[in-house]
């Protein structure tokens, strides 16, 4: 599910209908029952019966490794979804329609790769022979990160910290070919100097995403750069996204061919002392839904007129390396949440109440509503 360099396998996934209950499944059958096969990242391959019916399965899997199950059963098309968290044991229908579906349906593919969001094109029976009618479904997901930061409790997360792999600074006049990855200082600098002059430089990260395409939900991502010295007036430093991450720390010069070129700023801080932290939360959304690769370049602004030292990954100290700090949920709080009752409280609606309540026993009575 994701692309880039290098290439990594990662888990595989289908749908198909299971043939022996509860009769055989052979044709399009909307009583059918499907049984899910995957296989995990290690090669291992699991198979399950599922416990859902139906007709023209259809599977899409998303680059957090979340399973859409699309299918069509007894007049109502029907998106299941499962997540990797709990290797798929639940699947919950998230979109049901009444339709009359004629054949199979198509997917935009590629809005579903960019945005998240289905789109499905199907086509109904016809009413006037040659003439068949077409309709479009759409369904958002919906994502919605748990704020694990702004609760009490806090939530369950994983967190995971990432060292670049390679990471430099570049400086321009006479020391624009000069290759600073390998600095026995092992430091990294950020300075902004008019026409690329000598005072000029610029901070390189280039970090490796392939382990964590599927990692869950990101709540919060975020760069923490460890300052080991701040000189003069700091006016701001600014986070920019490199166009590509075809360079390594032994390589890049200012002049070097393989030089990334910088995307606007998405960040602007001020120096810290200590730590200077940029929330990196919406890129990294984006960038897990991409390529394995993510480089970035910390620059100075114009008239800022001091410069920041940074620790590089080489500090002899590793709570001094760069990192990149990502946080994922491992649990799902629902959209919307409510019950219903039924005599006098049939047009009630409960979904303000605290409380959730199930009542199966017909002789018991409950005479008030919790509130």
């Amino acid at each position: 599910m994701t692309k880039g360099m290098p290439w990594t396998p990662k888990a595989a996934s289908m749908v198909m209908n299971q043939a022996d209950v509860p009769q055989p499944s052979y044709g399009f059958l909307s009583n059918a029952v499907f049984r899910h096969h995957w296989r995990k990242a290690d090669g291992t391959w699991l198979s399950r019966e599922m416990p859902i019916q139906g007709e023209r399965p259809r599977l899409l899997c998303d680059d957090f490794g979340n399973l859409f199950l699309m299918y069509y059963n007894l007049g109502t098309f029907n998106i299941a979804s499962a997540s990797p968290t709990d290797d798929y044991g639940a699947w919950k229908v998230v979109f049901s329609e009444p339709s009359n579906i004629h054949n199979f349906f198509a997917v935009d593919n590629i809005l579903f790769r960019e945005s998240g969001k289905l789109s499905i094109l199907a086509q109904s029976y016809p009413a006037v022979l040659g003439d068949p009618p077409i309709f479009v479904m759409d369904f958002d997901p919906q994502y919605a990160p748990l704020p694990c930061a702004q609760t009490a409790q806090g939530c369950p997360a994983t967190t995971e910290i990432l060292t670049p792999v390679d990471d430099t600074f570049t400086r321009g006049g006479g020391f624009a070919n000069d290759t600073l990855g390998l600095d026995q200082k092992k430091v990294l600098a950020a300075k902004y100097a008019a026409n690329n002059g000598n005072k000029h430089a610029v901070t390189y990260l280039r970090f490796n995403l392939a382990d964590y395409a599927h990692a869950g939900r990101l709540v919060k991502a975020s760069l923490r750069m460890h300052v080991k010295k701040m000189v003069g007036a700091n006016d701001g430093y600014a986070l920019r996204r490199c166009t590509h991450s075809f360079w390594t720390e032994e390589i890049l010069t200012n002049n070097s061919i393989l030089k990334p070129g910088l995307a606007d700023a998405f960040g602007v801080i001020p120096a810290h002392a200590d730590t200077m932290v940029w929330d990196v939360t919406s890129l990294m959304r984006e960038e897990l839904l991409g390529d394995d690769w993510l480089s970035l370049a910390i620059t100075g602004t114009a008239g800022s007129n001091g410069y920041v030292v940074f620790h590089s990954k080489e500090a002899n100290n590793a709570a001094n390396h760069p990192e990149l700090v990502l946080e994922f949920a491992t649990t799902l709080p629902p959209i919307d949440d409510a019950y219903v009752r039924s005599g006098i409280y049939a047009n009630d609606n409960f979904g303000a109440s605290i409380e959730m309540v199930v009542k199966d026993d017909p002789t018991s009575i409950m005479t008030a509503p919790p509130i």
